[in-house]
């Protein structure tokens, strides 16, 4: 009968998601190879690439990205895959930032600054006829 790799449980969430959310790396290569759809979102939007990224699972995206990952994907916040990859843990960013960028990925237009990048945005007045 088998296993059905990308089915989605109550919570609209895959088995590749829940992996990365919890497990870690083996089970989501080992659902990867399996066939589990790789730009599959989770119920915020998220992609795998995008929670591997964000976990610094730098194995786990080159394999998401070799199976067809979309390295522009948008989660519902706006954030781009880069956006996740430039905010990784320290010990994995460098490579994942250079392994999103290699496969053209670029930060989507209205994502926020990166850690460091925080501009203080300008108050904005109601005009003065207003009141």
């Amino acid at each position: 009968m088998g296993c059905k790799v990308s089915r989605k449980d109550a919570q609209g969430e895959t088995p590749l998601i829940c992996a990365l959310r919890s497990s870690g790396s083996d089970v989501a290569c080992f659902l990867v190879e399996g066939g589990a759809d790789v730009n599959a979102v989770s119920a915020t939007g998220a992609t795998a690439l995008q929670l591997a990224c964000h976990r610094g699972l730098a194995e786990v995206a080159q394999l998401l990205l070799r199976h067809g990952a979309d390295p522009n994907a948008v989660d519902r916040a706006g954030n781009s895959v880069l956006r996740y990859a430039r905010e990784a843990p320290k010990g994995a960013r460098e490579a994942l930032v250079e392994m999103v960028t290699r496969s053209g990925g670029r930060l989507a237009e209205a994502a926020a600054p990166a850690h460091g990048d925080l501009q203080v945005p300008h108050m904005v007045l109601p005009p003065e006829n207003m009141w």
